[in-house]
């Protein structure tokens, strides 16, 4: 166990090495449990500095994303209140997903409960993974998983269903004014949701802009 910190400057070809396991823990307690929150463990552990300390976990499972494009190049997205932050925020849909549950299966189901939209019945959905990782990786082990999905439609009227997941409302917004909202820090609140769109955003530049640069 390392009894200093390192300070290293890396001047070309990073490839961090992060010491094994510096830290010493021992299985954990489960001190907290609710059917939405997951389920909190208290772990006894050993710090780096060689001190015993105590750490707790979220588990909770997976989350996925969906960053959904309708024919029309607008994208899904919901408004509801947070009464954790006391804001309304505009957000992709996405979820937790359950047990035994292929995460592309996650999106599809969170996507149609929320909002009603997925894909025409003769067209089979073709993710583009966003992201994939740790959303709050100093609490939660469960990883977030972000797709693209192009070419849905509104399937049904979801907005009495959708209440129960929290959705207040259902907008079909153009990307340009996405940008907008979060280059004016206004609505869309959520940190993943702000980067998510940003890289998402970069991605068709790209698309756009690429056969030219290539010329």
């Amino acid at each position: 166990m390392p009894a200093t910190c390192e300070h290293v400057i890396v001047t070309k070809d990073f490839m961090p090495v992060p010491p094994l396991d510096p830290w010493e823990v021992q299985p954990g307690v489960q001190v907290f449990h609710h059917e939405f929150g997951g389920r909190v463990m208290r772990h006894a552990v050993t710090r780096p500095d060689g001190k015993p300390g105590v750490f707790y976990v979220t588990q909770k499972s997976d989350c996925c994303k969906v960053i959904a494009v309708t024919t029309d190049g607008n994208i899904v997205m919901i408004g509801r209140y947070h009464v954790a932050t006391s804001q309304w925020s505009i957000e992709t849909p996405g979820g937790n997903a359950r047990e035994g549950e292929a995460r592309h299966d996650t999106a599809m189901r969170e996507l149609l409960a929320e909002t009603g939209y997925g894909m025409p019945d003769d067209e089979e959905p073709v993710f583009e993974c966003l992201a994939n990782g740790h959303q709050l990786n100093g609490v939660f082990p469960a990883r977030t998983y972000a797709y693209v999905l192009r070419g849905v439609v509104r399937r049904e009227d979801a907005t009495e269903r959708a209440l129960t997941h929290g959705t207040q409302v259902i907008y079909e917004v153009p990307i340009e004014q996405v940008i907008a909202c979060i280059d004016k820090d206004r609505y869309i609140t959520c940190s993943v949701d702000q980067a998510l769109l940003e890289r998402f955003f970069r991605r068709e530049l790209w698309r756009i802009t690429a056969p030219f640069s290539a010329r």
